[in-house]
């Protein structure tokens, strides 16, 4: 699961990377540029350290995981909120919905492994 979750986390960081770079690639203005840049960045940072974090403890980590794939949620929506054009729309959707899927499958994966490792065995 280790080498998995170390997998979907870099995936999810460097799609981070793309929304950030995007916004300098389409020449975006306004909301949807600080949109891109801010929320961009905070998916890198946040499937960054859970890739580190998974790699030195080899537990996956909920909240980090968790918030990354809401924020790729928001970014399926981002292009409806500000019209973007399609080029633009169709980066943010598909990338939005790779980090979705990827860190909420990885913060669900988390959750399980911390369940687990909690649970005490039958009581004799």
């Amino acid at each position: 699961m280790v080498d998995t979750s170390q997998w979907f986390n870099s995936i999810s960081a460097l799609f981070g990377a793309w929304l950030f770079a995007s916004a300098f690639v389409f020449s975006m203005v306004g909301a949807q540029f600080w949109n891109s840049l801010i929320i961009g960045a905070a998916i890198a940072l946040l499937a960054g350290y859970g890739a580190y974090r998974t790699r030195e403890t080899g537990m996956g980590n909920t909240w980090t995981s968790g918030l990354a794939g809401l924020l790729g949620v928001w970014m399926i929506a981002a292009p409806f909120v500000y019209g973007a054009t399609s080029a633009i729309m169709a980066s943010s959707v598909i990338s939005g919905l790779v980090v979705a899927v990827l860190s909420g499958y990885e913060a669900y994966e988390a959750r399980m492994e911390a369940r687990a490792a909690t649970t005490e065995g039958p009581r004799a």
